[in-house]
């Protein structure tokens, strides 16, 4: 094939503006597609977010430019992972290649990554990734871009966070490359992804737990038996964590206080976020960081197991009480997750 790439003429990206500008009141979104052939020009692009902003009309861009600060202030761009490269001048490092786009073009920013899914940057650069779902055979990837930033940008339209249109656009996009040439997916098709959502979510659930019964045996073992120790010794256990790891705690020192499995009398537990006098007084008077820190103080004693529940194992508030039970001559175990944050420590 050959083709002229010059840029359009004035005249011509001015005909194109006001032909969107004649719509702007009747639609909710505009998707750029920019193949870098010269329709897309930097003074009309700008227009057009200008536009968009005044009408409060959601700009999405998939862009191969090389000059991409022209896109600055649209709701959200989608690079692949090479588009991503020349647009950042970094390779290799997902995190700075996401937040240098982000933060150049105060936008929220999509890096698709194939097998790899896709990674999710917010306006002030802090990255989530959302993993890819296995599909059973990838047919014909042509297309899949196209459906994502298509598929993010309804579900942004319908009222859907970044987070949460970046998981519907994954899964769009796996439909889609089980499809053969240029394929599109339906309405119902799109709907089944709650189906495979609840799937996803069991079925790593039970890779968890395999992976507990392969790593994790002799820990908990351990822990188990630090407990039974500490209490032959007429100490207490205390548990403590924020949100569901609140609810964690509390469960777990019910068993305790209450009963698990057999009869016997009721050992000693406290869960540090049930009395929400003592919570707020403390989080008023010292700050939030210093809610389980101080009931420490006041209540642990040497010997006393103190079980602190992070996911990150970066919490405030968890580390600087058990820091505080170390001192105090407690016995401390950590629940978290990924690679343990600062509480592995």
């Amino acid at each position: 094939d050959y083709e002229k790439t010059n840029l359009i003429s004035e005249e011509v990206a001015k005909k194109l503006f006001l032909e969107i500008k004649s719509i702007i009141k009747d639609i909710d979104a505009i998707i750029i597609s920019d193949y870098a052939k010269g329709v897309i020009t930097e003074k009309l692009t700008k227009s057009i977010v200008k536009l968009a902003k005044e009408n409060k009309v959601i700009v999405c861009v998939d862009s191969k430019s090389k000059t991409p600060e022209m896109f600055k202030g649209c709701d959200l761009i989608v690079p692949n992972i090479n588009e991503a490269i020349m647009m950042s001048g970094i390779e290799e490092d997902i995190s700075k290649m996401g937040k240098k786009i982000a933060t150049m073009l105060k936008s929220n920013v999509y890096i698709t990554r194939g097998s790899e899914g896709i990674s999710v940057f917010n306006t002030k650069g802090i990255h989530t990734h959302i993993p890819p779902i296995k599909s059973k055979k990838v047919v014909d990837v042509t297309g899949a871009g196209d459906t994502v930033i298509s598929c993010a940008t309804l579900a942004l339209c319908s009222g859907l966070g970044l987070i949460e249109s970046a998981r519907l656009a994954n899964f769009a996009g796996h439909l889609v490359v089980q499809k053969p040439g240029t394929a599109t997916i339906t309405p119902n098709e799109l709907k089944s992804a709650k189906k495979t959502e609840i799937h996803q979510f069991l079925k790593e659930s039970i890779e968890v737990k395999q992976k507990v019964i392969e790593q994790q045996l002799n820990e908990i073992e351990s822990a188990a038996k630090t407990i039974v120790k500490a209490y032959e010794k007429g100490n207490k256990v205390i548990a403590f964590g924020n949100g569901g790891s609140a609810s964690d705690a509390q469960h777990f020192i019910g068993e305790l206080v209450g009963r698990f499995r057999i009869e016997r009398k009721g050992l000693p537990g406290i869960a540090l976020t049930t009395d929400t006098s003592v919570v707020t007084a403390i989080a008023n008077d010292y700050g939030y960081d210093q809610i389980f820190e101080r009931q420490i103080e006041a209540n642990a004693v040497k010997g006393d197991i103190v079980f602190g529940i992070s996911t990150s194992g970066n919490s405030p508030n968890v580390l600087n009480a058990i820091k505080k039970a170390k001192k105090l001559g407690c016995k401390t175990i950590g629940l978290t997750g990924n690679d343990g944050g600062s509480l592995k420590s």
